[in-house]
């Protein structure tokens, strides 16, 4: 049988579906679960130009890669990478819609 601290401690490093003490709301819990332009492979991904940002010092890193469209000059494409908690990688999928 589980302790309680080990059922917490599950509850965060593997998220479900059907977490019943989810603190996020549920788009964030969404985008964090079912990421959208998540990027994993970008050896042969040809962006027109790539962000990095983030803290070591925090646990929070993001990269970010971007096509324009070079008519309008607009994102026509947006991935990225983040490595971090659930709001930090939701936020991410969110800005690449």
């Amino acid at each position: 049988m589980k302790t309680k601290k080990e059922t917490q401690r599950s509850r965060v490093t593997v998220p479900s579906e059907d977490a019943c003490d989810w603190l996020y709301s549920g788009i964030v819990k969404k985008h964090f679960l079912h990421p959208k332009n998540f990027l994993v492979n970008d050896k042969k991904y040809k962006a027109d130009g790539i962000g990095v940002v983030g803290s070591p010092d925090c646990g929070d890193m993001m990269i970010v890669w971007i096509k324009v469209d070079k008519k309008s000059q607009r994102i026509k494409e947006c991935k990225w990478r983040t490595f971090g908690c659930a709001s930090a990688i939701a936020s991410s999928s969110v800005m690449s819609v």
